[in-house]
């Protein structure tokens, strides 16, 4: 058995990979790995690896640019303005919190109702309150997943939101060996 500790200490391959493959995409030089013209389905290609995938504009916008431009934007993400993020998330205010914000508005309160709460039937219907309080216990995670999917939906900075995506995955699963 490997603890998780050990499992996840080793480097990534596929960042190493991008890395790697980071140094020489720019369009133009000869034995470059981006063709200088590419075609649709290349661009959806890349689109689908390095993102959630072509939306709307996508295509035709990395066309007028050019593929090694597009991948090398996205390989720097502080360079993309993505001023539309700040909008759309505005409506998840558990985003902003603290720790002891989500423990005490969410987390403590759940816990107190739980400890207090008579041992009631299971086949018994829950009552308004308890259907109310198991609803606010899932605020932050509900609004943590609304995050994700705006995020790789919308976020003009692609790749990060990948990257993101598969380091929290990687650091929050253990492999049983």
């Amino acid at each position: 058995m490997r603890s998780c500790a050990r499992a996840t200490a080793r480097p990534s391959v596929l960042a190493i990979s991008i890395v790697v493959a980071g140094a020489g995409l720019h369009a133009g030089p000869s034995g470059s790995a981006v063709p200088a013209r590419p075609d649709d389905k290349t661009i959806v290609h890349v689109l689908n690896r390095i993102g959630s995938g072509p939306r709307p504009g996508d295509i035709e916008r990395v066309r007028v640019i050019g593929l090694g431009a597009y991948i090398d934007q996205q390989l720097h993400p502080e360079r993309i303005a993505d001023d539309d993020m700040p909008g759309r998330l505005a409506s998840l205010p558990t985003l902003r919190m603290s720790a002891r914000e989500l423990a005490r508005d969410y987390f403590a309160a759940a816990m107190e109702a739980r400890r207090t709460a008579a041992p009631r039937d299971e086949q018994s219907p829950r009552t308004p309150d308890e259907i109310d309080r198991q609803r606010k216990r899932r605020v932050p995670l509900d609004e943590m997943s609304q995050q994700k999917i705006l995020r790789a939906a919308f976020s003009d900075r692609q790749l990060e939101e990948v990257m993101t995506d598969f380091w929290f995955n990687h650091f929050n699963v253990c492999w049983i060996v």
